[in-house]
């Protein structure tokens, strides 16, 4: 059986605990309000807002244009692939026709 004492101690370090958690729990939230204040400005600098929605709309139009220029730029490989192939084709031509 336990002494009051004992029991006051285990109850006093047990406390201890509890607040030095808290303290750190605190801590991570103040540093969590701080990057988000310096990553919010940063939004604001570059983009104009820090809204999120706002955002994710701005990041959804620009891979919209991108998919949209890397198909353009595959249809132009494709048609100078396509015209070299053809222009390949008709030296053969032209070499077979004279010898």
């Amino acid at each position: 059986m336990k002494t009051s004492q004992e029991e006051f101690r285990e109850i006093q370090e047990k406390s201890k605990k509890i607040i030095e958690g808290a303290i750190q729990i605190n801590t991570k939230i103040e540093s969590a309000r701080e990057s988000h204040q310096k990553l919010a400005a940063l939004a604001i600098e570059k983009f104009k807002t820090s809204d999120i929605a706002e955002l994710a709309e701005m990041l959804e139009a620009w891979d919209k244009e991108n998919s949209e220029a890397v198909q353009k730029y595959a249809e132009k490989v494709n048609n100078l692939e396509k015209e070299v192939n053809e222009k390949s084709a008709l030296i053969k031509q032209i070499q077979q026709s004279a010898s």
